[in-house]
């Protein structure tokens, strides 16, 4: 599938998983496999199989991050 870039959660997630938009067949979500609580919306361009997985990639790769701070001050 090729490299991906981190999770907000710290973790680089080893796949990604695609969910169709039942609605609007042109949009769709990837998150990934570590946390599953980050999710990006992207434009499928009607797309399948690889090319839905190249666009899912570069939608995961290219989103802005900011690093999640799990530790809690006292």
């Amino acid at each position: 599938m090729g490299e991906l870039k981190p999770c907000p959660c710290g973790v680089t997630p080893n796949n990604l998983h695609i969910y169709s938009n039942i609605f609007v067949g042109k949009l769709a979500w990837v998150s990934g496999t570590c946390c599953s609580e980050w999710s990006i919306e992207f434009r499928t361009n009607y797309s399948d199989g690889e090319e839905l997985q190249n666009r899912a990639r570069e939608a995961w790769n290219e989103a802005p991050r900011s690093s999640v701070n799990t530790t809690k001050e006292q």
